[in-house]
């Protein structure tokens, strides 16, 4: 006969170890849904700290100096979710959820404004070089934009209304739908997470280039040349950043991702910013590409337009020709 004591241990043994393999109801902080064990990370970067000063010399708004550290860039991730692709982005200070008024905004967060510029074929002549206005960045021919992710802590719809009001700006205007603003996004301690449609962006490739442009967020900026940052003058105030100028032309960008703070420093300090907006010229900052295709960024230093320089043939012809010339 069967020991009764014995057939009744392998039935409990057998529905506990079936209750522990069930499946957890817990969410994420936020409440958002969790992710299913599927997940595949298809980009990872971690970002040199200590360079949230933009082009070099970059200083905080007045009532930001103590919280150093909240626009400093410190890894990206990309992860495939199936039909939705999820963007983390951290941060080395916490996220605030109400700015120094106590104001707080749609999505719950206070003060970071993120561009993911994404490049999908790293061919010459296909994409989008220009940036969303108001950033005073271009990129490489070899490396433009094919889609460009918002990450905002308002809503989506400032986004879409700025694009749609400032449809007479043709080069804005074609690259409406290239232009996606997240609309599922939330805060955790360090981080934004954005999620965006796969429909929207493609199905993400180990070749697909990337740039994250971390900018201050300024709801009341929303002029021709502003969508929504916050502007590096001179002098810092209470929504500017300092250390740039006071003419239009230095980027308005505070960390972007690459290997270290001269690399940075280099790309983005390339500028001419003067009283004559026609003649300005922005940086150019590259794209950053998994490890087998990640290229150094080039110091243009002898690129640039110098009374004194005898060089005939700039590396970047872009820098001869005036921003408004190529934006008509």
């Amino acid at each position: 006969m069967f020991d009764l004591k014995k057939i009744l241990t392998l039935v409990f043994i057998t529905l506990f170890c079936v209750g522990c393999g069930g499946k957890s109801s817990k969410s994420w902080e936020g409440g958002v849904k969790p992710i299913e064990l599927t997940k595949k990370i298809v980009f990872r970067y971690n970002d040199s700290l200590f360079d949230d000063r933009g082009a070099g010399r970059y200083t905080y708004p007045i009532p930001l100096e103590e919280k150093e550290g909240i626009f400093d860039l410190k890894s990206f991730v990309v992860r495939d979710l199936g039909n939705i692709i999820e963007f983390i982005i951290e941060f080395r200070r916490p996220i605030d959820q109400e700015d120094f008024n106590g104001r707080s905004y749609q999505n719950g967060w206070a003060y970071q404004l993120v561009d993911i510029y994404i490049d999908k074929d790293h061919r010459p002549v296909s994409g989008n070089t220009f940036s969303l206005p108001g950033r005073n960045i271009e990129f490489n021919e070899d490396e433009a934009w094919e889609k460009v992710v918002v990450v905002s802590p308002d809503s989506e719809k400032l986004i879409k209304n700025y694009i749609t009001t400032n449809s007479d700006m043709r080069y804005l205007y074609e690259a409406r739908n290239d232009i996606i603003p997240a609309h599922n996004v939330f805060s955790k301690t360090y981080s934004l997470v954005a999620r965006v449609k796969k429909s929207d962006i493609g199905d993400p490739q180990s070749h697909w280039g990337y740039q994250v442009c971390v900018m201050g967020f300024n709801q009341e900026n929303e002029k021709r040349n502003g969508l929504f940052n916050s502007e590096v003058r001179s002098f810092a105030s209470e929504t500017s950043f300092g250390g740039g100028t006071d003419y239009d032309g230095n980027p308005n960008i505070i960390d972007i991702l690459s290997p270290d703070k001269k690399s940075q420093y280099g790309v983005m300090s390339q500028f001419r910013s003067n009283p004559y907006a026609k003649e300005n010229l922005v940086a150019i900052i590259p794209m950053v590409y998994g490890k087998s295709k990640q290229n150094i960024p080039k110091f243009r230093q002898n690129s640039m337009v110098q009374p004194n320089n005898k060089q005939n043939n700039p590396i970047d012809r872009r820098y001869m020709e005036p921003l408004e010339g190529r934006r008509r």
